[in-house]
């Protein structure tokens, strides 16, 4: 068995100790390309799965796993693309680009989260001694 580490750079400058053990009998070396390489695997799953809203998806089956990666691919260009209206100089964060994409490309999905988070604060609002009314521009008329 083989056990090697390494220090892994995250997103905010600081370092964090990582471990990565083998059966095989690797050299450290090579041992540490792999885990690195394990971390981006596994960083790019949890970046899809929370960031993109897919945790909830049934993988189950073939057919499961082959709308997932779909929808993955699918969600991940839409989101690039929407990246490169971003300046150059910007530090990607995949939640603000995530935000960014639905509420340039889903509207009215963006709407309906902003309701949902205004019903689910209601009371703190009511607390406070004011009143949300919503009602459409059109129904005034």
């Amino acid at each position: 068995m083989t056990v090697s580490w390494f220090w892994l750079k995250r997103s905010d400058g600081k370092r964090e100790l990582r471990f990565v053990a083998s059966t095989h009998p690797y050299s450290g070396v090579y041992l540490v390309r792999l885990g690195r390489q394990r971390w981006a695997i596994e960083s790019f799953f949890k970046t899809i799965k929370r960031r993109f809203g897919l945790q909830c998806f049934g993988q189950k089956t073939r057919l499961g796993i082959d709308r997932w990666l779909m929808l993955s691919l699918i969600a991940y260009l839409l989101a690039h693309w929407v990246s490169r209206t971003f300046p150059n100089w910007w530090r990607l964060d995949w939640g603000e680009v995530c935000v960014k994409a639905v509420a340039t490309l889903l509207p009215h999905v963006a709407w309906i989260k902003l309701l949902r988070l205004i019903h689910k604060h209601r009371d703190l609002v009511d607390e406070q001694g004011f009143e949300i009314i919503i009602q459409s521009l059109f129904s005034a008329y």
